[in-house]
């Protein structure tokens, strides 16, 4: 369904034209309440993982894992991703590069201006570093621990689509469970129990918005999924990024016109990257610091601090309370939990949106004129090269040998660390030595360390966009074409890629669970190719998916206004099968009516367009088409 970026968008667009409205006023006045809001049930996807998991995989890895580890790692899968993805890598590798990087950019800065001075200063610098190389020594066997992990996350599908019991609610996760049950009756009792707080009924509208957004636009992330979340969950995962990254560049870069239907102007490398967006900042009802967050994630749920007002606690724990009382539900939906899920939404927003590491790195730019061709030592891969004569005759060992010194970083991250200690030692050895600098070539080197450097991280960045915790940069949403037209960046389905970011048909919908793919023995289960539609076979009973064509996300937000009535004209069950409109004309009607009227949609947009909240029919399995569903209760 669709995400940050894109809520974000809706809700902001909403407010606007609510302008003049009271309950503009209260949104535009309490902007970071709204967008809390407007994360909606999603909120609960960031609950923590539970610490003595994430010890055990840590200490012990995969094989350490009983069948009740498995069993609570299927909680709180995404978050156990993130929680040793942040604990094996980024509080590793992020901030050592951080202090690489500005190290480089300072040699970059000393060697533009030919400062012997200076340069002889990098002495103690490149020392101080040295804490950083031993924080890298172990990312080798760290990452293939971390890849490990999450081969078995990604495939823990939602308990609605598993083997046992699916048609039980209370088997459900609680952010699955609150996407699918009483969606129209928890906004009312938001704004019930928020009584004359305006931060609280900014919340509530908030909260109003993600659930008008996600009925009219999640069948639109659908149609480039295949299927509903229920059954292709980590492809929604690359369709939301990739649709937030568009949404995002698109509302927040001045002027994008397109003057035919896939050629963007300014073209997509001028765009915004939502990966710099600091969209943390959005909802930071209590002000939290990054780095902390991503700790406390690393950590697991019982490091916890209580962060949350207490009114806003209060009103999510009873409104979910008052709301699902006298049905079957799951644990879950807690004082504590709310506290701990904004501390992991900060952390992993955060962690997306916040520029910092590898995840919005640029290039550097050309090389100087004086190196336009590489180096040997870049392009055979080899040794560092020893340290040269500067073009005076009289030694050069300087500049040449703090070179060599930066080289020796890049062995580091490459995991030569034998190479990259003795190439430092010697580098700092011959530094001492001094005598004049051959200062073009030391920018040629710089500049292809840098350049290197960045090789490195965008590696890193590429493979955590791949793996969907990470947000594509707006110059990979699509590329010149051989006609001159942009060609929409798809998956890697054969022979013609679907574009990431456009809608698709409505008549082949929903498809089933893609086993295409072998999935690790430890889980014998599906969705591992989701990194392709799924040509699969199509659910019995099939349904309305997305209803208005092949589309940008920008329709989805803006383009077609109320249609049919709106979400908020009623129908029976299971469905009105007919389109309502995109997401920021409904947003807008629905809480100027302080969602009077709203139905219980289920907010997956799970067995097609408009569909209201139900069940798998009793003994019945919606891994096993075809699907038996009745309404809830």
């Amino acid at each position: 369904m669709p995400s940050v970026g894109f809520q974000f968008t809706v809700l902001d667009k909403a407010a606007t034209k609510l302008a003049g409205d009271i309950r503009g006023n209260i949104l535009t006045g309490n902007t970071k309440y709204g967008h809390l809001g407007a994360l909606g049930p999603d909120l609960l996807k960031y609950v923590p993982a539970n610490s003595a998991l994430l010890d055990k995989l840590d200490t012990q890895g995969i094989n350490g894992l009983s069948l009740t580890d498995l069993a609570t790692m299927a909680q709180t899968p995404v978050m156990v991703g993130y929680g040793m993805l942040f604990r094996k890598v980024v509080l590793k590798l992020w901030p050592a590069v951080a202090d690489i990087s500005k190290f480089l950019d300072d040699m970059s800065t000393i060697a533009n201006a030919e400062d012997t001075d200076a340069l002889k200063g990098k002495k103690a610098d490149l020392d101080a570093l040295g804490p950083r190389f031993d924080s890298l020594q172990s990312l080798g066997v760290d990452g293939k621990a971390l890849l490990e992990v999450l081969a078995i996350v990604v495939g823990l599908r939602p308990p609605i689509q598993g083997a046992v019991q699916p048609w039980k609610p209370d088997k459900q996760r609680p952010y699955e469970f609150a996407r699918w049950h009483k969606t129209g009756d928890l906004c009312r009792n938001l704004l019930a129990g928020a009584g004359a707080d305006d931060e609280l009924k900014a919340y509530a509208y908030g909260f109003m918005s993600h659930v008008a957004s996600s009925v009219t636009s999640t069948p639109f992330v659908n149609s480039i999924t295949g299927g509903p979340y229920r059954s292709h969950w980590w492809r929604t995962r690359l369709v939301d990024n990739h649709v937030d990254t568009w949404t995002f560049g698109r509302y927040k870069t001045p002027g994008v016109t397109f003057p035919s239907v896939d050629d963007p102007n300014p073209p997509y490398d001028g765009w915004r990257d939502i990966c710099e967006g600091n969209l943390q900042k959005e909802f930071e009802v209590v002000p939290l610091d990054g780095w902390d967050a991503v700790n406390l994630v690393s950590k697991g749920d019982s490091a916890f601090p209580d962060v949350l007002p207490k009114k806003l606690k209060d009103l999510l724990a009873n409104s979910y309370a008052t709301s699902y009382a006298g049905i079957a539900q799951p644990a879950g939906f807690t004082q504590q939990a709310f506290n701990n899920a904004y501390v992991g939404a900060y952390a992993i927003v955060w962690f997306m949106t916040n520029g910092v590491g590898p995840l919005c790195v640029k290039p550097p730019g050309p090389p100087p004129t004086t190196c336009t061709t590489p180096p040997t030592w870049v392009t055979g891969g080899g040794t560092p090269p020893p340290p040269s004569s500067g073009s005076s005759g009289s030694g050069g060992r300087t500049g040449s040998s703090v070179a060599l010194a930066i080289l020796a970083l890049l062995f580091f991250l490459s995991g030569n660390w034998a190479g990259g200690a003795a190439a430092l030692a010697g580098a700092i050895a011959v530094a001492a030595s001094g005598g004049s600098v051959d200062w073009a070539k030391l920018r040629c080197d710089i500049y292809w360390l840098q350049f290197l450097l960045w090789k490195a991280q965008n590696a890193v960045r590429q493979g955590l966009v791949t793996g969907t915790l990470a947000y594509p940069l707006a110059r990979e949403l699509g590329v010149p074409g051989p006609d001159g037209h942009i060609i929409p960046v798809g998956d890697s389905t054969t022979p013609t890629p679907i574009p990431l970011c456009k809608s698709q048909r409505s008549d082949t919908y929903p498809r089933i669970m893609d086993a295409s793919v072998p999935p690790p023995p430890e889980t014998g289960l599906p969705d591992f190719n989701f990194l392709k539609f799924p040509n699969v076979a199509v659910e019995t009973k099939n349904a309305l998916g997305w209803p208005y064509g092949v589309k940008y996300p920008d329709f989805a937000v803006e383009g077609i206004g109320l249609d049919n009535g709106g979400i908020l004209t009623n129908g029976t069950y299971p469905s009105r099968d007919r389109g309502m409109g995109d997401a920021v004309a409904n947003a807008v009607d629905v809480m100027q009516k302080d969602a009077k009227g709203l139905s219980n949609y289920n907010i997956d947009g799970d067995r097609g367009y408009g569909w209201k909240t139900w069940n798998p029919k009793l003994l019945t399995k919606p891994k096993d088409p075809p699907v038996s569903d009745e309404p809830e209760l």
